[in-house]
């Protein structure tokens, strides 16, 4: 925003200042019109005196520009970092598809309205300006365009020519939203776009079709699973690596009752590793460290399960389990500032915590139940916190869950459990992959602080 001339030297101050005077400006235009606001009705929507009005900004013309201009940069950003490490190019197309909906939207609507309809009444200069900005926007799809066709993912096309029939497609979904709401969700518009750009109007019988309709929700996207090495952590890594997704997660030296050892810092098949701290606390360096070699993060998930697969022997190793159980609930809770700070930053982000699987209950009790309850606490008081920057936390409470062979404590108490279980079954590695994808995905985009019971119906 600097275009705009201003008597206050404080750059920081003008920004937000501006930004004021930006939100109160596209919610009064798009009410009562630009020509029927006054900069009177400004000053009382954005919380400034009519004279501070005119400390930031010339005419009332001024500020349409500064609408334009905030929009355009905040879409900027989020286009950017929708794209960040990722390498294919179609996945890129799709994200940047998604990005477009998402943010201006679901948040900037009104806005979107208000630049095509008031863009006229700027002064040519500042006309000048906004369209070199959109012209800016639109190649950041014609790059991404050329990379397709030059891997030959898509035919050669003009480039040009398809950023703006894409973008012009996106933008119906607010300048022809009295057509279309009612009749279509934003989800189906959007997979309809990326279909269309990618295999075209021709029936299946008629088309390669080499592209699904139907996007992939979390490919691309980049994924911390911590505390991996537990049956359930493994099988949440194998499924999000077969979504497409940049999986990585971190273990320690603890195994606990049958879970997967800790794994050396390195890449196999498709999932990066890295060593939990030795005999620390996790904290905001340590997962800061992951993101800076991994990448920006959209989804976080921690299972807080020690993997409890048979009964221990030895009262002293039951003790040490507990307290590995009340560690993983520490670690959570230490974790869980960072990543409220980075994501609302980001305006974007999914934090799933999963509670100690039941099978951890034999360990003990009011161990269990504390940090089952203590996880639960978290999930909800973090979700209030974070509900309007665009970040969704939830948590999955895996009841009785089977592993691919039938472990010792399984196969001593399956029979009994299943009689109390009114599913009358215990559960699949499956069911909790399942409510993952669906708490991770755009699906559930509107939802935040749930705690989904995979239990069965058992309490």
């Amino acid at each position: 925003m600097t275009e705009v001339p201003t008597t206050i030297k404080d750059r920081k101050r003008v920004e937000k200042r501006r930004e004021q005077i930006v939100r109160a400006a596209i919610k009064l235009f798009s009410r009562k019109g630009f020509q029927k606001t006054t900069l009177r009705d400004l000053a009382e929507e954005s919380g400034l005196s009519l004279g501070n009005i005119y400390d930031y900004v010339g005419a009332k013309e001024d500020i349409i520009y500064l609408c334009h201009e905030f929009i355009s940069d905040k879409t900027d950003e989020h286009l950017e970092r929708s794209v960040e490490n990722v390498k294919d190019p179609i996945a890129k197309l799709r994200r940047m598809v998604r990005a477009e909906f998402e943010h201006l939207f679901e948040q900037w609507a009104d806005g979107v309205m208000l630049i095509y309809r008031d863009t006229h009444l700027l002064p040519r200069p500042f006309m000048k300006k906004l369209l070199q900005k959109e012209r800016r926007h639109l190649e950041k799809f014609e790059v991404v365009l050329e990379e397709c066709v030059r891997q030959g993912r898509l035919r050669d096309c003009n480039l040009r020519l398809t950023s703006n029939l894409i973008k012009a497609m996106i933008d119906s979904w607010v300048l022809k939203r009295w057509d279309l709401r009612g009749h279509i969700g934003q989800l189906e518009a959007r997979r309809a776009i990326i279909d269309m750009t990618l295999n075209g109007l021709l029936p299946e019988s008629q088309s390669t079709r080499e592209f699904p309709a139907a996007d992939n929700l979390l490919e691309g996207r980049s994924a911390l699973v911590a505390n991996g090495g537990t049956m359930i952590g493994q099988a949440v890594l194998a499924f999000l690596l077969s979504q497409g997704m940049r999986p990585a997660t971190y273990t320690d030296d603890w195994a606990g009752f049958g879970a997967l050892p800790a794994i050396s810092t390195g890449q196999a098949g498709g999932i990066r590793y890295f060593p939990g701290p030795e005999n620390e606390p996790v904290s905001e360096p340590f997962v800061n460290h992951i993101q800076e070699e991994h990448g920006s993060l959209d989804i976080y998930i921690h299972d807080l399960s020690v993997g409890m697969t048979s009964l221990p022997a030895d009262p002293s190793y039951q003790a040490e389990a507990c307290r590995h159980l009340v560690d993983n609930l520490r670690d959570a809770r230490n974790i869980a500032g960072f990543l409220e700070k980075v994501m609302t930053n980001r305006k974007s982000g999914r934090i799933i915590f999963i509670a100690p699987w039941a099978w951890d209950r034999f360990l003990d009790p009011i161990c269990y139940e504390t940090v089952k309850g203590g996880v639960i606490a978290l999930t909800r008081a973090l979700a209030e916190k974070t509900a309007g920057s665009g970040v969704n936390v939830h948590c999955i409470v895996p009841g009785y869950i089977k592993t691919a062979r039938p472990s010792e404590i399984q196969k001593q108490y399956e029979t009994e459990l299943v009689r109390e279980i009114p599913a009358g079954h215990l559960g699949e590695l499956e069911d909790i992959t399942n409510a993952i994808h669906f708490l991770a995905s755009d699906t559930s985009k509107y939802l935040t602080g749930h705690i989904l019971k995979c239990t069965g119906g058992l309490d």
